[in-house]
């Protein structure tokens, strides 16, 4: 059924989209290079963003340098 193809492609450009707001966030607050993002299983990442949470609860900033 071409309607049950068109949404599991949506699905996983959601997901993807999901994934990659999860890797610039990381890259962002913890300085990640993309090749080290890569090189994650999605635990690390999981456990990253968790920390990143958690740091974000807390009011750490990110300074300017």
């Amino acid at each position: 059924n071409v309607r049950q193809k068109w949404l599991k492609k949506a699905e996983g450009k959601v997901e993807l989209t999901a994934l990659d707001v999860a890797l610039a966030d990381l890259a962002f607050w913890f300085g990640f290079s993309h090749s080290e993002l890569e090189e994650m299983t999605l635990d690390e990442i999981e456990r990253w963003l968790n920390q990143a949470q958690r740091q974000i609860k807390a009011n750490y900033t990110k300074a300017a340098i």
